[in-house]
């Protein structure tokens, strides 16, 4: 008898051959895997609105600014994702009152782990 790998064949000597669909098993396996998933807690995320950097910002921090950006597009990211991460980097300083720069490797750093 041919039944395409759809059956289960299970049997015992009392009650003979009981033929199952495959499916009824894995249907009972995705229902288990559900609900341990929606027992999971939700995780949000919240992302800080970006700040532009500073209008009183000397011409050496600009150099530097333009240089991260210009460093993190030479790592891949694109110019305009450069420049999110860059002022989300610099919105949460402000945020936070950092006054002090890191330089630039510390805000390359900074942008690489957003």
């Amino acid at each position: 008898m041919h039944h395409s790998g759809q059956l289960v064949i299970e049997g015992d000597p009392d009650t003979g051959l009981v033929f199952r669909p495959a499916a009824e098993g894995l249907t009972a396996a995705i229902r288990r895997s559900l609900d341990q998933a929606r027992a999971l807690p939700v995780a949000r995320t919240v992302e800080v609105a970006a700040a532009r950097a500073p209008d009183s910002a000397s011409a050496e921090s600009g150099d530097e600014l333009r240089g991260v950006r210009a460093a993190l597009e030479k790592l891949g990211y694109s110019r305009s994702e450069a420049r999110r991460r860059l002022e989300i980097v610099l919105g949460r300083r402000e945020a936070t009152g950092g006054t002090e720069s890191p330089g630039a490797p510390g805000l390359i750093r900074e942008c690489l782990r957003l």
